[in-house]
């Protein structure tokens, strides 16, 4: 119930006063809230609910009545649409019937008038949406302040933080839509509405149906909830596929973030490389699942990636969802990329030995860490407290790298380099050693040999891993080691609105 406020005669108004019906008939146009203005009329204040239109509709009182209207006008002549039977001081008080107005006066049956507002939740998430995938996605009530037609206005916003799509209430019809054109708003259009007027559009049972060459087809899969996101999105997604693919420097494991993005959770990957994210994202206007190198891009209109989805989809791990990869001219399907949920198992250790040259110190096992780098699986030997830890890691470019200073992972620097991609150190993999004196040669001795036992990795962020190095371990400077090739930019698209 909403607070009290005098307003300088005898008796006291609620700030907001809510019309609602259970009749899916009569003048529903009116139903929302009102809210008490600082003007009177007839010696009584009076409410007013905005409308998108500019049409506005009124609460006030004549001749003891209190009478809903949708016309300004109509309070000079103590006209309206629906009013209070008896004397009252305000329409929320108890036992308040109402009338209604159509060719006369007749008893108004299912009106009531509450103090206050309704419990809008402050978000509302649309799921499924076969027919209209697109509008599917993250609407939020902005401060719970923006009123469309006495009812909240929710708004699904770009990676730019511009607002994209809209979910409000229809004033004539009652029923709630979704439309991409803010114009839509002030002609009660869109693209999705619900099938039965309802006061919240997280009404238990209620249908939409979605607007297709002149036709309003029921789409049954829409789902809608004010949860923040239904309760089968991970915490990480994990990308992979053939290493042979372009832009495989993409593929990693990815973890939800806070924010979201067009409505769509937002996965980012981070690398250790200063400054440089993946994101994995759902675009605004196909509703396609999109990986990118820069936030830049993601703001993009249209959206710029390496990967994308073949179609719309909740999530981009759903069941059965295919993804292209850019070519550099064009979007080609590429059937060895899946996206799963959770990161992929890896080898609790990696025995590196052979090697007798001048970094034989490195050889040993190094034992997976509960963090990632570069989306993939860090492992590290551990040389006992007060000395620097050695380090196996995996590129941006899926090449591991043997090293003894820290800095090397975001420089990407090493001692040790494997000759080929890969997801996975293996005993079959070659490598390049780094001599002070002679440069990189071919190490035929060296081998990695991964244990028999796996777990899942990354049960800590890779930022927060980061933040552990540094303090935690004394950093040194990379001197004059070798600089391996820092990774190629993705090559990126815009989105393919397939």
């Amino acid at each position: 119930v909403g607070p009290l406020r005098a307003v300088g005669m005898a008796g006291e108004y609620p700030d907001c006063v809510t019309l609602l019906s259970s009749a899916a008939w009569g003048h529903r146009a009116l139903m929302g809230e009102y809210r008490l203005q600082n003007e009177h009329v007839n010696g009584v204040p009076y409410y007013r609910k905005p409308t998108i239109s500019g049409a506005d509709h009124f609460l006030y009182k004549a001749h003891s009545c209190w009478i809903f209207t949708d016309s300004e006008a109509d309070m000079a002549e103590s006209r309206g649409l629906i009013r209070t039977v008896a004397d009252c001081t305000a329409p929320t008080d108890g036992g308040v019937t109402f009338m209604e107005y159509s060719t006369r006066w007749k008893p108004g049956l299912g009106y009531r008038a509450m103090a206050g507002a309704l419990p809008y939740p402050a978000r509302v998430v649309f799921s499924g949406g076969e027919l209209a995938p697109s509008l599917m996605g993250r609407y939020e009530w902005q401060d719970g302040q923006d009123m469309a037609n006495g009812s909240p206005l929710y708004v699904k916003r770009d990676a730019a933080g511009a607002a994209v799509h809209w979910l409000y209430r229809g004033s004539a019809s009652g029923t709630w839509i979704l439309t991409r054109r803010w114009e839509d708003l002030a002609s009660e259009r869109g693209e999705i509405a619900g099938t039965l007027p309802s006061f919240l559009p997280t009404e238990p049972g209620l249908q939409f149906k979605v607007h297709l060459d002149n036709t309003w087809p029921v789409d049954a899969t829409i789902r809608v909830t004010d949860l923040e996101f239904p309760s089968l999105v991970p915490c990480k997604v994990s990308i992979s596929g053939s290493e042979a693919t372009p832009n495989s420097c993409l593929f990693g494991t990815y973890e939800r973030q806070l924010e979201s993005v067009n409505g769509a959770p937002l996965f980012c990957k981070a690398t250790v490389e200063p400054g440089k994210q993946h994101f994995l994202f759902r675009t605004s206007t196909a509703g396609l699942w999109m990986a990118t190198d820069s936030r830049d891009r993601m703001a993009q209109h249209p959206p710029q990636g390496g990967l994308q989805s073949s179609r719309a989809a909740d999530l981009p791990c759903n069941d059965g969802l295919s993804y292209h990869v850019f070519s550099g001219q064009s979007w080609v399907p590429d059937p060895s990329i899946r996206v799963s949920p959770g990161s992929p198992p890896a080898p609790e250790a990696i025995t590196l030995g052979g090697h007798t040259g001048p970094h034989a110190a490195l050889m040993g096992r190094y034992e997976l860490q509960p963090f990632l780098v570069n989306g993939a699986p860090l492992y590290m030997l551990l040389q006992g407290e007060g000395s620097d830890p050695f380090f196996l890691f995996r590129t941006v470019d899926f090449l591991w790298v043997v090293t003894d200073v820290q800095m090397h992972l975001s420089l990407c620097r090493g001692h040790f380099v494997t000759t080929r991609t890969a997801f996975l150190p293996s005993p079959r993999e070659r490598w390049n050693c780094h001599d002070p004196n002679t440069g990189w040669a071919p190490d035929q001795d060296l081998r990695a040999k991964p244990s028999t036992s796996w777990a899942v990795p990354g049960e800590r962020g890779a930022a927060d891993g980061v933040d552990v190095w540094r303090r935690e371990h004394r950093l040194r400077e990379p001197g004059e080691e070798a600089r391996l090739d820092p990774g190629t930019r993705p090559t990126s698209g815009g989105e393919d609105e397939r």
